[in-house]
């Protein structure tokens, strides 16, 4: 048994719970119930204290597990759905899209709309494989933001094909840009 399962949380504090969480979920994938019950009863304890971006990390944590508590991924979910677009520019790309992908996995799309709104300002930083998994996520769950995030793709594409002349770059913009029109097509149809 891993160092990690043997940790008590009741000591910990928001940060370190989060931390060991994300370890004991991404890592280890821990699925013992008695962890996760210990987990959130600590996490039930420090609610007061969960700011936008541990809500953030957590919605990615809660994605990953078959147990959860639902009163806190509605806590957390509800915080970042009500998110100031401000208080969303703390967050990484990568934090973003990790809360992003699990809004999509907890069928969240009013909450996953307000997450990728910083997302489609920052779109030329993704990589193609993670704009056309966003965008398929996005898709279908019926997220009102899938639209935006596909045009916003499709441009940030064409500069980078016109910033680097390589004609390998421009078959893969192609391929990328049938992609995201294809996407778009079965979003507006249903």
């Amino acid at each position: 048994m891993p160092q990690i399962a043997r940790a008590d949380p009741r000591s910990m504090s928001l940060p370190q719970l989060v931390s060991h969480g994300r370890e004991a979920a991404l890592r280890w994938r821990i699925e013992y119930p008695a962890f996760w019950e210990a987990f959130f009863q600590r996490l039930r304890e420090l609610r007061e204290e969960v700011r936008l971006v541990e809500a953030a990390r957590l919605l990615h944590i809660f994605a990953q597990l078959r147990l959860v508590d639902l009163e806190l991924v509605d806590f957390c979910v509800q915080l970042v759905a009500e998110a100031e677009a401000e208080a969303l520019l703390d967050l990484k790309e990568q934090e973003l899209t990790q809360a992003a992908e699990a809004l999509g996995a907890m069928q969240r799309p009013e909450a996953m709309a307000v997450v990728l709104r910083p997302l489609v300002a920052r779109v030329h930083r993704l990589d193609v494989g993670l704009l056309v998994r966003l965008l398929a996520v996005a898709k279908e769950v019926g997220c009102s933001m899938a639209g935006d995030l596909a045009d916003a793709g499709c441009r940030a594409l064409v500069e980078r094909n016109n910033n680097n002349n390589n004609t390998n770059n421009i078959v893969v913009v192609i391929v990328v840009i049938v992609v995201i029109v294809v996407v778009i097509v079965i979003v507006v149809v249903v």
